[in-house]
């Protein structure tokens, strides 16, 4: 694993910068609220307009939990179900997520069970939500799940290219429940492109904070 460093953002919340690439794992503009935007706001929120009672939610890149962590907070006196499915390659090191905790606006007790969590197998953390990790490359998740939302987390296309072709957007298509949606914080031309060759109906919407735009991306 690369060596990292923990960066306060302006918004008062934490990211972490791989000091190999100098990416951060959430944006160093403002790490929550861009999580906030991207994948609750245009995800997330946009899904529980149609009143489900059961949600299946699939993150790329679990990194520091924080969207795993803001998804069961917004659940939290809701009467619908998430299962979160979450694949990572690097977890981070229990000595570096716990400095996470030191944001007062992270409940610990809810931080700390999502990253204690076992992985490969499912945890129930709420009455609503359960979470299953799985220490694994996009590549090789094998799943009969058909996923209603999946939270596009990868890092940029400058340093991990691969993560964002088409033939990876072909298999999430294929994972991707009849009008599921996919958000991702990227709105390079090469990976709407991509991700409507796979089969995706892609919309570009206002970004976060110092970002003009970001993607959607729905199955038909």
């Amino acid at each position: 694993m690369s060596k990292v460093q923990i960066e306060q953002t302006p918004d008062g919340s934490l990211t972490v910068r791989d000091l190999e690439t100098g990416s951060t794992y959430h944006s160093r503009h403002g790490a929550r609220t861009e999580s906030e935007h991207v994948f609750i706001d245009a995800g997330l929120l946009l899904k529980l307009q149609t009143n489900p009672t059961r949600l299946s939610v699939l993150e790329m890149g679990f990194g520091t939990g924080l969207n795993a962590f803001l998804t069961a907070q917004v659940l939290q006196g809701k009467h619908v179900d998430v299962a979160y499915e979450a694949l990572e390659v690097f977890p981070l090191e229990e000595q570096l997520w716990s400095e996470l905790v030191k944001n007062e606006s992270v409940n610990p007790t809810l931080f700390h069970a999502i990253h204690q969590a076992k992985w490969g197998v499912s945890n129930m953390l709420t009455p609503n939500f359960t979470l299953t990790k799985h220490l694994l490359k996009v590549q090789d998740f094998r799943t009969d799940t058909r996923f209603d939302l999946i939270y596009y987390d990868a890092f940029e296309p400058d340093v991990q290219p691969e993560l964002w072709t088409k033939e990876i957007f072909e298999m999430l298509f294929d994972i991707t429940a009849k009008q599921g949606v996919l958000v991702t914080y990227c709105a390079k031309g090469q990976v709407r492109r991509n991700l409507q060759a796979a089969g995706f109906v892609v919309e570009r919407i206002p970004g976060p904070p110092f970002k003009r735009e970001i993607l959607r991306a729905t199955r038909p």
